[in-house]
């Protein structure tokens, strides 16, 4: 049996190394809205491994951080900020600004024809190109 292996040799030294990834600064990473790729180069190891080990608590990080921003947001609208005020309105309110459509000045060279009920293809190429007319200027 001389030369034969009868079981794994560790050398110092041998295989990859040990990662020792801390949770915390992954979880601290991920509630500052680093992406994958930012996180696992900080803790020094690849993405598939950060993802494999850290999912749960890289999707905990992120709900912090969408928590904490919510929670700033909604005291700055608090406090006063109008523009986050308004913001927060179209977001979660469904509020839009009122668009005013209206045409005010003089308005010269307008030209009015009168379309029969069967003239009605006729009618939409002319309202055509009044939009587009009015559209390019």
């Amino acid at each position: 049996m001389a030369g034969k292996k009868t079981g794994r040799i560790n050398k110092k030294g041998a295989g990859r190394k040990e990662l020792h990834l801390c949770e915390k600064d992954v979880y601290d990473l991920a509630k500052i809205n680093c992406s994958q790729e930012e996180i696992a180069n900080i803790v020094g190891c690849s993405v598939d491994t950060l993802v494999n080990k850290f999912s749960e608590v890289i999707e905990s990080g992120r709900v912090m951080m969408r928590q904490s921003l919510k929670r700033k947001q909604y005291q700055m609208a608090m406090e006063g900020d109008r523009t986050m005020l308004i913001w927060l309105g179209k977001q979660y309110l469904g509020q839009t600004e009122k668009i005013d459509k209206r045409i005010e000045g003089n308005v010269s060279n307008v030209a009015i024809s009168v379309y029969q009920p069967d003239d009605i293809p006729a009618l939409a190429q002319a309202v055509t190109a009044v939009e587009a007319e009015v559209v390019l200027g």
